[in-house]
């Protein structure tokens, strides 16, 4: 959830200096995304005959799953958790993100990050891009590995994720897992606010209020702010720095 007073606390250090550090919290929704396990041959039965057995297991599976996460109460939790963790143990790959999503949130089962972070890296080694993103937030948050956070935002932010993308940013922007550059930054904060994303938007309007990483321009980092400025959970920061702006001028 949105921590509001770190939110303005990263505002400040960054309308000073530049030094933003990565404060957007975390989304807490599980995707029922699925993608097709990798069936492993064997002497004595062929690879078709184990594809077949492992995919009607593997429907199973996903149909108790879904059947469990739509029903309320945490009997129901624990019975999801169940059967998404048979199907992540056929490797699929949502199924291994979905299970690592309940051991970081603790949902269905008490919270454990290092058996999240196993199952996201199960799920993002094959290319799941929320995976991605979340095993480079246990790194940066939990871990203090920037170098592998960056890693992984980075693939993440690569297939488009908004979050991963804002993230990205943040290391650029404070040399956090690679070497500052403020250009980068700058341009991985255009890609996410260019998504929607409201605190992108912030950032990327101090970028040009600034002139970090680009041309100073006041007319874009009004319009930028002004975008930030309709969403509630930047509203009041993007405030102070339009008034900011008002100021100077």
């Amino acid at each position: 959830m949105k921590n509001i007073l770190k939110l303005v606390s990263c505002l400040m250090v960054f309308v000073a200096t530049f030094s933003i550090v990565a404060c957007k919290s975390e989304p807490k929704k599980a995707v029922n995304e699925q993608q097709s396990i990798n069936s492993s041959s064997s002497s004595n039965v062929s690879t078709p005959q184990i594809h077949d057995e492992k995919q009607n297991e593997l429907k199973k599976y996903l149909e108790l799953a879904q059947k469990y996460d739509k029903k309320p109460g945490k009997d129901n939790e624990i019975e999801a958790l169940k059967w998404w963790t048979k199907a992540a143990e056929l490797g699929d790959a949502g199924a291994q993100y979905t299970v690592g999503l309940s051991y970081f949130t603790g949902i269905g089962v008490e919270q454990n990050l290092k058996t999240a972070q196993s199952w996201f890296l199960k799920s993002a080694q094959q290319g799941h891009i929320d995976a991605q993103y979340h095993a480079g937030l246990i790194y940066a948050e939990n871990l203090n590995n920037d170098n592998k956070a960056f890693e992984w935002y980075y693939k993440a932010a690569q297939q488009g994720h908004k979050d991963a993308q804002l993230q990205l940013a943040h290391c650029y922007a404070n040399g956090q897992g690679v070497k500052k550059d403020a250009k980068e930054a700058f341009m991985w904060y255009k890609k996410s606010a260019e998504q929607g994303d409201p605190f992108a938007q912030m950032y990327l309007a101090g970028c040009y209020y600034k002139g970090l990483g680009t041309t100073k321009d006041i007319n874009k980092a009004k319009e930028w702010y002004e975008k930030a400025a309709k969403n509630e959970d930047t509203a009041e920061l993007v405030k102070i720095e339009l008034e900011e702006i008002k100021k100077g001028n």
